[in-house]
């Protein structure tokens, strides 16, 4: 493998394809096609007209014709967006001056019109760059064409086309995924994905009553996938965890996507109609701008109301992520497996994020303004939840290598684990759980079991199985890394131990009395018992791009489980934006009725029964472990289960968050010793399979009976209890109501 790009080569193609000199002068082209095409300015449009196409003649001379094997077509962006349009305005003007053929076809050539009769032979998806950069240009390529029969035939190819490309794509490819995930680089991409909506969209919307749009069924992928979007972000805030290799500071998308979600549904979608627009009044109402301020008041106007506040659980299993909101704060847990990569890092991009997904839990307030991250002094090695083997800063900068003829220059290092997702009941509460496992590239023998609980406003957190064979760095379990206000005023509060405001250095706290702490942003942390750190000032870093030098203010607490520890567990709970009930809830902990009870944390389950609602959480590590408590009582595979049970009534929720693209193991992913090695993520074959039913079963204590319900069945009942037998696909949680026989 090469261990660098070499370094002359990238600053001559630097000079060869600056981007922005032709992101300019497709600007101005545009500039100028609204000028003629507007007739505002008659005195000059012979001028107009004769400097239009002087410019074009100027791009035909620099290789913008059909054939040319200019750069990578897909990547030419907003550039391609800005031509396109441009060229449609113009269209008269061209075929006077008997441009419009050379016109067309050099558009048809960089945009890819050709893949439209394809469509038959290839697999459902499209590449989110083409849905951004290339989808709009596609169809003014073939609304340029003089020939009314040509256009026809071609519009009804590029329905099918983009029908096709919005439907959900097997295995890892591009885009849509079943459950809401947008994929791109093998892995969700959600800000990728917010800049193919809006490529995208005003396709539909212009396609919208022609005749030749997508049905309504095959833009559900789509829709889903939209309106996902706004659950796992802070207003149009990305958590830094769903930045993938954008670890510099947080990301945003347009709410423009809703307003375009809305022109596009049709007169008969009045349902999408009203959730669009509710979003879209939600994430501006602090606009200053005058065009939404209008658009803001046609939508009152036409009876649209903002939507509230999401509140609920959601699980997106494709991105191994769980989703729990309430009272407009955000908490997101994330992690990997064999499937989903644990990093993107490219030779200068994100060269210390390694732990990101580690089951990262990042809680994002109601104020974006208080969120946790900040790039400038941020200590790589402790992502909030994450368990790690802490080292120094030098040795977490990634080895980036360009492993094969299928990858460029880019690290997603893969698990060998299958374990890492989530379930719900009715979406409202929810959990978590994922088996970590280090990769041999970084880390000497590293594994853990961890898990979430999502009820309400508490989030319980459970590690078990904590094994490192590392002898020289400790491993530790981060509750929590949070900005200091840089003066007085900022935002943030100082951190607190039980309640109290403090400024020394750190705190190193032993024993098993319960307490809690207070990091800067407003959430409490239940620590019942075991030796936790909690550090406050200044902390010295590096830069994610290039490891130069940073600073900044912290509070960071974290529960030390030391060097090589040979199976250590923890127990805490965080109750977000929650300090003002801390103090009462540590005194509920003591009584006989506590908030929550541990039932059972191990390497086979972890278990958790909630009162206030009597749910039962079973995180099922392993298959055929005996002396469960509660109503199950055996599985056959690992898997996720939620009980509750009210009189009469079980609801009941099973997943397993094995994507099972492939069967055993990916044997070149491992040497003659059995050591896992680094492999393209790009090379897998396994990469564009479907996900395959598992057949899942659950042994209930008690004899019950099956509403009717798709993909499950009951196998027996007999004095050991009800057998159950799931049909799992996709790792989406199934869910249904059982009754006593």
């Amino acid at each position: 493998s090469i261990a660098a790009d070499p370094p002359d080569l990238r600053a001559h193609f630097r000079l060869l394809l600056p981007q922005n000199a032709v992101t300019g002068h497709f600007n101005f082209l545009w500039q100028l096609s609204c000028r003629i095409r507007s007739g505002t300015s008659p005195s000059t449009v012979n001028d107009d007209e004769a400097l239009f196409v002087k410019l074009f003649r100027f791009l035909e001379l620099h290789g913008w014709t059909d054939g040319s094997g200019m750069g990578i077509m897909s990547h030419f962006g907003e550039a391609l967006e800005v031509l396109a349009p441009a060229l449609l305005l113009v269209k008269g003007m061209l075929r006077r001056h008997k441009l419009l053929k050379p016109a067309t076809a050099m558009l048809r050539w960089f945009a890819g019109t050709g893949r439209i009769y394809s469509s038959h032979y290839i697999h459902p998806g499209a590449d989110l760059d083409a849905l951004r950069t290339q989808a709009l240009p596609m169809l003014v390529s073939i609304l340029l064409d003089d020939d009314a029969r040509a256009k026809v035939r071609d519009l009804q190819a590029y329905s099918l086309w983009l029908r096709k490309a919005l439907d959900c794509a097997p295995g890892l490819l591009d885009s849509l995924k079943p459950d809401g995930a947008t994929f791109h680089h093998y892995n969700h991409s959600p800000v990728a994905a917010a800049g193919a909506f809006l490529g995208c969209l005003p396709v539909l919307e212009v396609l919208n009553g022609s005749g030749v749009e997508p049905v309504e069924k095959s833009r559900l992928p789509m829709v889903r996938a939209i309106m996902r979007l706004r659950l796992y972000c802070n207003k149009t805030m990305f958590p830094i965890c769903l930045g993938n290799r954008a670890t510099d500071g947080y990301r945003h998308f347009n709410p423009e996507i809703y307003y375009r979600l809305y022109r596009a549904a049709g007169p008969e979608e009045e349902e999408l109609r009203r959730e669009a627009a509710g979003v879209y009044l939600r994430l501006t109402v602090d606009t200053e701008s005058a065009v939404i301020r209008g658009r803001r008041e046609a939508l009152a106007g036409a009876g649209y109301h903002s939507e509230a506040e999401p509140e609920g659980h959601w699980n997106m299993n494709y991105a191994a992520l769980a989703l729990h909101r309430r009272q407009g704060w955000l908490a997101v847990v994330r992690g990997h497996s064999r499937y989903l990569w644990r990093c993107e890092t490219y030779s200068g991009c994100n060269l210390y994020g390694r732990y990101m997904t580690f089951g990262q839990l990042e809680i994002l307030p109601s104020d974006p303004g208080k969120c946790g991250f900040r790039h400038d002094g941020w200590d790589w090695n402790q992502w909030p939840g994450i368990t790690a083997q802490v080292k120094p800063v030098l040795l977490l900068r990634a080895d980036v290598r360009n492993l094969d003829e299928s990858s460029g220059f880019e690290e997603m290092l893969l698990s060998t684990e299958t374990f890492a997702g989530g379930t719900n009941l009715d979406n409202r509460n929810g959990i978590f759980g994922m088996i970590l496992r280090g990769h041999a590239k970084y880390e000497k023998p590293f594994r853990a079991r961890k898990s979430y609980f999502l009820f309400n406003d508490l989030i319980v957190c459970l590690g078990s199985g904590i094994y490192s064979e590392d002898s020289q760095n400790p491993v530790r379990t981060t509750l929590f890394q949070t900005p200091l206000p840089e003066h007085e005023a900022g935002g943030f509060s100082a951190p607190g131990l039980c309640g109290h405001n403090f400024n020394v250095a750190r705190i190193d706290s032993c024993g098993n009395r319960s307490t809690w702490v207070s990091d800067s942003v407003g959430n409490g942390y239940y620590i019942p018992h075991g030796e936790f750190t909690l550090t406050f000032g200044e902390q010295v870093s590096t830069a994610q791009q290039d490891g130069h030098g940073t600073a900044g203010r912290f509070a960071c607490a974290w529960l030390e489980h030391g060097i090589a520890p040979q199976q250590a567990d923890y127990e805490y709970a965080v109750r977000p934006q929650g300090i003002d009930g801390m103090t009462d809830f540590v005194a509920a902990m003591s009584d006989n009725a506590p908030p929550y009870q541990i039932l059972r944390q191990d390497d086979g389950a972890h278990i958790v029964r909630y009162a206030a609602e009597n749910i039962t959480g079973y995180v099922m590590f392993r298959a055929g472990i005996t002396d469960v408590p509660g109503l199950v009582a055996l599985v056959d595979c690992p898997c996720l289960i939620m009980t509750q049970f009210n009189g009469e009534l079980l609801k009941l929720s099973v997943c397993n968050p094995d994507l099972h693209l492939y069967d055993g193991e990916d044997k070149d992913q491992y040497d003659d010793d059995g050591n896992q090695i680094e492999v393209s993520v790009y090379s897998r074959m396994w990469a564009a399979a479907p996900s395959r039913a598992i057949q899942t079963r659950v042994r209930l204590y008690g004899q019950w009976r099956l509403c009717e319900r798709d993909g499950v069945r009951i196998v027996e009942k007999n004095d050991s209890g009800t057998l159950l037998e799931f049909a799992c696909t996709d790792a989406m949680p199934i869910q249904l109501e059982l009754y006593r026989s």
